[in-house]
């Protein structure tokens, strides 16, 4: 694997009007692993979220752009996630399970490299 991605925290933010969120939200952690030899522009895959029996809760495309991943080097990501609408299954399901009761899976479908390369 080129590149491997790990969600390293699920962070479950309230309504905030004040602060501008008008519906629960959910947020992850990411640390982002280039295990090529060129340093990376940009990542683009899908997140695969699972329960603790290894059920689907949701997928969702995901993009790791605006930071430079250096060869066989790593980044840490925050603050990336969903506002939860309260009408679907999936995201009650995903908000309301701890973190340690989760599994994820990445899996990347294109990567480019600040050579301009992309693979």
């Amino acid at each position: 694997q080129k590149v491997i991605v790990q969600v390293t925290d699920k962070k479950n933010l309230g309504e905030n009007w004040d602060a501008g969120r008008y519906s629960p939200r959910v947020e992850f952690s990411f640390k982002v692993f280039n295990k090529t030899s060129k340093d990376i522009k940009g990542v683009q895959g899908i997140l695969t979220v699972k329960d603790l029996f290894g059920v689907d809760i949701m997928s969702s495309t995901l993009d790791f752009t605006g930071e430079k991943i250096k060869a066989n080097g790593s980044i840490n990501v925050s603050g990336m996630g969903l506002d939860i609408n309260q009408f679907m299954d999936d995201h009650i399901k995903l908000y309301n399970t701890d973190y340690s009761d989760l599994k994820f899976e990445y899996e990347v479908t294109a990567i480019v490299y600040t050579d301009g390369t992309t693979q």
